[in-house]
């Protein structure tokens, strides 16, 4: 795969990066640095990388660089503003943080459950993580400040897979994708 920027009256199409296997997370940072993973999408043998394209200004990006590597089976990333940092999944492992000025990875939250996945992730204004879990069906928040974990299982959604939180008339609304229906 590839990645791409579509004008946003989806008429306009340009390719902005070369091939990449099982590309998945994307996300920009304050500075308008293009972030994306890209893996094996082995369980076994996980191998993936998050790369960085450095914003050139203009809208011209430079090649893509490996930002880190031996990031397992890279999946989900997520730019949070008002922690200026990047948090990101990884499928089997758990979640992970990173500032864009610092290419190391500092662990947020690890699997509880050999089963258990952590696919898709966002955060809310109170720096609560929240997850997706496409093999449990469920949607997990994570507190990093009491360490709790909550998983919810929402009835009438099948296996989740990406999730955001945006604000509505002052309230916080989550939405999720389902891969499939169970």
């Amino acid at each position: 795969g590839a990645l791409y920027r579509i004008s946003r009256d989806l008429v306009t199409i340009e390719r902005i990066s070369g091939d990449f296997p099982s590309m998945n997370g994307i996300c920009p940072d304050k500075t308008g640095n293009v972030y994306f993973t890209s893996s094996n999408f082995n369980i076994f043998r996980p191998e993936g990388t998050i790369y960085r394209m450095l914003y050139a200004g203009n809208g011209v990006f430079k090649s893509a660089e490996p930002f880190i590597p031996d990031a397992g089976l890279a999946n989900g990333l997520y730019y949070d503003p008002r922690q200026d940092k990047i948090f990101f999944s990884n499928t089997m492992g758990g979640v992970y943080e990173f500032s864009p000025d610092e290419n190391v990875l500092k662990e947020v939250y690890l699997k509880l459950r050999f089963m258990e996945a952590c696919d898709d992730l966002c955060t809310d204004i109170s720096g609560n993580i929240w997850m997706t879990d496409p093999g449990h069906s469920t949607v997990k928040m994570y507190n990093p400040g009491t360490n709790r974990l909550t998983m919810f299982i929402i009835e009438g959604i099948g296996q989740t897979s990406s999730c955001r939180i945006r604000s509505e008339n002052g309230r916080e609304m989550l939405y999720i994708t389902e891969l499939k229906k169970n």
